[in-house]
């Protein structure tokens, strides 16, 4: 498990390196506008966007290099490499949460931005964001194929966001707090999905033929 872990890792670490560089860069320089509305979107989210692709790379990387079909011959179960995935996920998810964290205390640092509590709600939404790209992203590729990647990121992240506005119309809060009780909602919804995803991808890689 370890080995197919660090297998993953080793196969993406260019790209980790260059999105990770990206957010420590840019989200202090995002926070300084003025107008942090749309721009404050844009710098919490984009590592989570950013990463849920990277991750996603590893699929492709496997089917190019034909390692998808070496590595089923190794001494591991199959259920043990979609875990190895998955988790490769979540590793990444959680270095885009204290990579964007690092952005916002630096600019907090700067004076560009003022640091509170309330700065992870946005991180929680990017989470939530990202485990949904990657609820239906890891089945769909299992399913289609990595040539129609494209296909699949456009359908991930139409129901992601779709989610996240069937969401807002089932709970629909006012109040001081709605904001923060909406991002765990989200977040509580996000993981459910995404563990459901994990257990039918091992249904679907248990089936598929090489």
């Amino acid at each position: 498990m370890k080995g197919l872990l660090l297998s993953n890792l080793y196969s993406i670490e260019k790209s980790i390196k260059v999105c990770m560089l990206f957010a420590v860069i840019a989200i202090p320089f995002m926070l300084m506008a003025t107008d942090q509305g749309p721009v404050l979107r844009i710098a919490f989210l984009a590592p989570f966007f950013l990463l849920a692709i990277t991750s996603l790379e590893t699929l492709k990387h496997d089917n190019e290099s034909g390692w998808n079909k070496y590595e089923i011959t190794l001494p591991v179960k199959r259920a043990h490499i979609i875990r190895s995935k998955y988790f490769t996920f979540l590793l990444l998810v959680i270095i885009g949460s204290i990579v964007t964290s690092l952005g916002m205390l630096i600019a907090s640092f700067l004076d560009w931005f003022q640091f509170t509590t309330s700065s992870f709600t946005p991180i929680a939404k990017g989470v939530s964001i990202a485990l949904c790209i990657g609820a239906l992203a890891y089945p769909l590729t299992y399913i289609l194929g990595t040539k129609k990647s494209e296909i699949v990121m456009g359908s991930s992240i139409g129901f992601s966001f779709g989610l996240w506005f069937l969401l807002g119309g089932l709970f629909s809060l006012n109040g001081q707090n709605s904001d923060e009780i909406f991002a765990i909602i989200h977040l509580i919804v996000s993981v459910l999905c995404f563990t459901v995803s994990y257990f039918v991808c091992r249904v679907i890689y248990s089936r598929k033929e090489f």
